[in-house]
């Protein structure tokens, strides 16, 4: 998967594809990476987000979460640590609201009980 990805992301930066687009969940490539627990593509994803111009702060059409709170619910722990590693630099919104007005710290609050 993860050589997959890179080479579609690849295409995206050449061809500018819009990596951006929904599925019918509204789930962008990222949010669906996020609540899948694929870490390598999420670290992928990451490094390349600003080149490749990624929204980390889209959100699902009916629940309203982010990939960090897809992460968060799901309880995908490396998720969460690459993302909050990368959250100031690519200003990913960690206190954003789904539809329950819960963030990701909500959803998962025994992760950052460390």
């Amino acid at each position: 998967k993860p050589k997959i990805a890179k080479a579609i992301l690849c295409q995206a930066k050449a061809q500018d594809i819009a990596v951006n687009a929904k599925d019918n969940s509204g789930r962008t490539a990222f949010i669906c990476a996020c609540a899948n627990g694929w870490t390598d593509i999420v670290a992928m994803m990451l490094e390349m987000a600003q080149e490749v111009k990624i929204d980390l702060n889209a959100k699902t059409a009916g629940s309203k979460r982010t990939g960090f709170i897809c992460a968060c619910y799901q309880k995908h722990s490396d998720i969460i640590d690459i993302i909050l590693a990368k959250a100031e630099s690519l200003k990913i919104d960690l206190q954003a609201k789904d539809f329950q007005d819960k963030s990701g710290f909500d959803h998962f609050p025994t992760h950052f009980q460390k």
